[in-house]
């Protein structure tokens, strides 16, 4: 329910975990062939449906959960969710209820005999680009078909997300998915639901703060994870986690992997930004870019080619309105990123300078950086253009430049005379005044001249 089971290294092996198959031989009507998964909450076996003639996937809740009314509650509400919501890339539910027994509680699934993303990141590492893509593809048409029916899962992850044999992903785990327009149901455990690597800052907050877009940015640190083998936004605890979600720094994609190409890290800045309003407001819009892309088909389109869909305006939500509340602690000087920044003199020369973030956005703000300057964390030293870095992205002019009075403004050669022929004018019509002629005259004998 709220983490994925897991698959034991030892599933077919006789252990004390399988050796409970040989108490539950039978769910009602299905029969137990072996235990295939073990979590927190739940179990989960491999089962024959005889009424079908095919093998299904079987949850069951722990017994000490049993006995707690939201538990259970939100147990049965997954059984039912799992029958009325269908899509290609949501795992099937068939059956649920209570087998009388055993006096166990279970879902019947259709199986998917194949592992979760996190299974293979745990074994294999990072996933091709292509597979990658594709698995984000399927679940993010599978995130447009919930948002449709207002629902949003809560809890995307590479633990709930299964790979099947042909390619293609299914979403699992409906347990904490919450109806947009019921602000009631489930609220007693809504602060703890999510996973925090992968939730949005807003719903480390509160869980009933949700829109379709907190999907969009749990979506987003799957792909990330599912592209370089790690989360966006590490941490040992919730609090840290949070925290570095709150000022939304994070590696860019390409740091981490370089064969990537640059335009991933647009795609992800969009899909993870903490303001929810800088966000695709749509499942449907990641879709669009994603599919543009061409990274399913291992056909990268070159950047300028792809057009990253600009934020659409919308109502503001209780999420927009929630983060916008400052509660940032600044970080210590110490703990800031070191900079190197280069950027051209006028003399065609290149300076180069050291500083921390705030110092930089200082610089910035006032002038004193120009749009074209370049910059690399200081233990990276890989330059790109400052404003791609999410921590500069949003920086704007606070004064309008000065003008370097030592740099000439390239122009022809017909323009520098005019130049000339005006400051003449005008020292002279400073040294006219002096002796008490008027400048009309004087503009009237130069006329004249041949």
């Amino acid at each position: 329910m709220g983490l994925a089971p897991r698959v034991p290294d030892n599933a077919g092996k006789k252990t004390a975990a399988n050796s409970r198959r040989g108490d539950l031989r039978e769910l009602g009507p299905y029969r137990i062939l072996r235990l295939i998964a073990v979590g927190g909450m739940s179990e989960v076996y491999l089962a024959y449906d005889p009424k079908h003639r095919r093998q299904v996937a079987i949850k069951v809740l722990a017994e000490h959960l049993a006995p707690n009314m939201t538990f259970l509650n939100r147990f049965l509400r997954e059984g039912k969710l799992s029958q009325e919501l269908s899509h290609p890339s949501i795992v099937d539910g068939a059956d649920y209820g209570r087998d009388t027994a055993s006096g166990k509680y279970f879902i019947v699934m259709e199986f998917v005999d194949g592992p979760t993303a996190q299974d293979r990141l745990e074994k294999q590492g990072r996933f091709p680009v292509a597979e990658a893509t594709r698995v984000i593809l399927d679940i993010a048409r599978a995130l447009d078909y919930l948002h449709g029916e207002h629902f949003i899962h809560r809890d995307i992850k590479p633990g709930n997300i299964l790979l099947a044999p042909d390619g293609s992903a299914r979403l699992a785990d409906l347990g904490v998915a919450k109806h947009l327009e019921n602000s009631s149901s489930l609220t007693t455990l809504d602060q703890g639901v999510g996973t925090p690597y992968y939730m949005p800052w807003e719903q480390s907050l509160n869980a009933c703060l949700v829109d379709p877009r907190s999907d969009i940015f749990a979506l987003g640190a799957t792909f990330y994870h599912l592209l370089t083998g790690h989360v966006p936004f590490p941490g040992d605890d919730e609090n840290e986690i949070a925290q570095k979600k709150n000022r939304g720094v994070y590696v860019p994609a390409t740091e981490r992997r370089r064969s990537l190409p640059p335009f991933i890290d647009n795609i992800l800045d969009r899909m993870l930004a903490r303001d929810p309003r800088k966000r695709f407001s749509t499942a449907q819009e990641v879709v669009e870019v994603m599919t543009a892309s061409g990274l399913a088909d291992g056909r990268p389109v070159d950047d300028s080619d792809l057009h990253i869909l600009e934020p659409q305006p919308l109502a503001p939500t209780r999420a927009d309105l929630k983060s916008h509340v400052e509660v940032d602690t600044p970080l210590a000087p110490e703990q800031e990123t070191v900079w190197l920044v280069k950027y051209q003199r006028d003399d065609g020369g290149w300076r180069q300078v050291r500083g921390r973030t705030r110092e930089l956005i200082m610089l910035f703000e006032e002038g004193a950086l120009p749009d074209e300057a370049i910059a690399a964390r200081e233990t990276s030293k890989v330059f790109r253009r400052l404003k791609a870095y999410p921590e500069f992205r949003l920086v704007e002019r606070k004064v309008v430049k000065r003008e370097n009075p030592l740099r000439r403004p390239r122009g022809s050669a017909i323009s520098g005379f005019a130049r000339g022929i005006l400051g003449s004018l005008v020292l002279t019509s400073s040294v006219i005044l002096l002796l008490g002629i008027s400048v009309a005259a004087i503009m009237r004998l130069l006329a004249c001249q041949p």
